[in-house]
Parts: C-alpha cells; structure tokens; sequence
C-alpha cells in the first residue's frame, strides 16, 4: 500500500496542466462533499514555528528522514488535494501562481510556470496513521485551501525519482 501511494502521489507535480480545461469544476469542488480527515486537535499547530524554509530550498536540502519545517502554499496541479487521502501538494511561495482575472479557472495550477520549475519547488505533504494515509480530506479544515499559505513540520522521504515527501506532524495555515 505505502510504495503504491507513494508512487501516485510523487506524479503530482507532473500531473500540473494548463489553466481551465475541462475539470476544472472538479479541482474547485466543494469540500464539504469529502468527508474530512480525522487528525489528533495537537496536530494544527497553534503557532507559526521558527526557522520555516521555502519549499524549494527544503527539497533542495532534503535527507531522508531528516526533520523538517517547510513553507509553502497549495498549489501546482489542478488537483493539490489528494482525493480521500489526508494529503496535499505545497510549492514553493515564490513562484506566482496564474492570473485569475486573465481567464485561468484553476489558478493553483501554476499553468504559466514550466513543469520542470513545479517539479523542482514543490512535495507532496502526508497525514499518516502509522505507515497509512490517513483516509479523508484536508480542504477546508483549518483554513487550508488552494492557494493558502502554510507551514508543515514533519520528516522528509526522498524516493529513487528525487520526489520529496513530508510526514507531517504538524500544520498551520499562515493567510
């Protein structure tokens, strides 16, 4: 199950496409019809922590099993959010997501950022139970959304395609 999740999760960042498109009502679906993740209340964290580094640099820096705090904002595919599964897509805030008022429906895409660039400056965040994802959906609780600004602390898993995932032990929604 874990090497199976972990390979359709670490296709998100290629799974990024262009703005609109024909599921675009999905990725903006309402998220009260997901059942939420049950998640232990010490989880959200109560407070920013010190010393957050930027997706990019924290993926960049990244060692297997190496605590981390990263910030970042959720984004870069059409779907950030993993359906049924507490987990999400979180990309590095430097990078500008696409222009709504231009006619992109899906602006947390990144549509106007190259793949390569996504790939680079984003992982995959994780709410396990154990060696499981935990079953449920994260958006909409906590104020977490696409495009909301985040920090996770959690432990780094690097796989053999340098995809970088974040066990999270903690999250708090910055915006």
């Amino acid at each position: 199950m874990k090497l199976l999740t972990c390979s359709v999760l670490s296709l998100l960042p290629i799974l990024a496409a262009s703005c609109g498109g024909d599921d675009a009502s999905t990725s903006a679906s309402d998220p009260a019809a997901t059942p939420t993740a049950e998640v232990p209340t010490d989880f959200w964290l109560a407070a920013v922590p010190a010393g957050a580094q930027d997706v990019g640099a924290a993926r960049a820096g990244a060692a297997e099993g190496a605590t981390v705090t990263v910030r970042g904002v959720i984004g870069g595919s059409k779907k950030p959010f993993v359906d049924g599964l507490a987990a999400f897509q979180l990309i590095d805030s430097a990078l500008t997501s696409c222009d709504p008022g231009e006619g992109c429906a899906t602006p947390w895409d990144y549509c106007c950022t190259d793949l390569d660039t996504i790939a680079e400056n984003s992982v995959t965040v994780e709410v396990r139970d154990g060696d499981a994802i935990r079953t449920g959906g994260l958006r909409g609780t906590h104020g977490l959304d696409h495009l909301s600004e985040v920090v996770v602390q959690g432990v780094a898993e690097l796989d053999e395609r340098g995809h970088v995932t974040i066990v999270a032990s903690g999250v708090i929604a910055t915006d």
